[in-house]
């Protein structure tokens, strides 16, 4: 009959064994969540930590390769200060006969001069070719296990242009070489021989002077007002050296610019 409850009718609420149940799944979940988090929290900082490795170990290699540099180029440093001191001693000493000038560790011989248009070897400049070059090997043969390359270098005028003025200077450097070679003999020949290389400049490093006969040079000055070139002197030979060095430090420096 309407008004009267059934007896046997199950309560409208969930069992208490189902909400256990339900509360259950729902720390479970929470539980899984939790985990995945953090393993995806420690996967990220793993990942990060090799991050930081790897760009530590770049770091300290570039530290090593910098300071690696720094001690090449100020061992450089020290050998060409101690040549150039020691030649402009000779000089102020009055060593040296001939007119001479230091540029770095160049000795610019400004007696060994051609006449224009001409690489042949005067009277007067043979006996100075044999003495400076003398003067020149005993001054860095003290550094001959840091030198790669000594060098002799003919040079022009502006008379003429640059590609015959480059063939006539590497004529001139050569001459030199040859008649050094032929007319003087050094010990450690061998050691000497593997070092010595010729080469011209053209007119690329004219010797100017100012009002005052002060010498400079062209590949050392920012501007030529003011400033004559003195064409005698232009025409001459320099002796310089290369030394070794372990770093190739033009693309160490493009490297680490990059």
């Amino acid at each position: 009959m309407r008004g009267f409850k059934r007896e046997n009718a199950e309560p409208p609420w969930l069992s208490i064994s189902d909400m256990m149940t339900v509360l259950m799944m729902l720390f479970l979940l929470l539980y899984i969540s939790a985990n995945l988090t953090k393993s995806q929290d420690e996967s990220h900082a793993e990942t990060l930590t090799q991050k930081i490795r790897q760009q530590d170990s770049v770091i300290n290699n570039q530290s090593l390769q910098i300071s690696r540099l720094e001690y090449e180029l100020n061992s450089d440093y020290r050998v060409r200060s101690d040549i150039q001191i020691k030649l402009e001693n000779m000089i102020s000493a009055g060593e040296m006969s001939y007119r001479a000038e230091i540029n770095d560790d160049e000795l610019n011989l400004f007696d060994v001069t051609f006449a224009n248009d001409s690489y042949e070897i005067t009277k007067e400049s043979a006996e100075i070719i044999i003495q400076s070059f003398t003067n020149y090997i005993n001054v860095i043969k003290e550094h001959s296990n840091s030198i790669e390359k000594i060098r002799i270098e003919g040079h022009t005028s502006s008379n003429g242009g640059y590609i015959y003025n480059l063939e006539l200077s590497q004529n001139r450097s050569r001459e030199v070489l040859v008649f050094i070679l032929t007319n003087q003999k050094y010990s450690e020949k061998e050691w000497f021989y593997s070092k010595l290389v010729a080469s011209g400049r053209s007119s690329s490093d004219l010797v100017l002077t100012n009002n005052k006969n002060e010498r400079f040079y062209k590949s050392r000055v920012t501007s030529i007002r003011g400033l004559d070139e003195d064409r005698q002197s232009s025409r001459r030979v320099t002796y310089g050296v290369e030394l070794k060095s372990g770093v190739d430090k033009q693309k160490f420096i493009e490297k680490i610019g990059n």
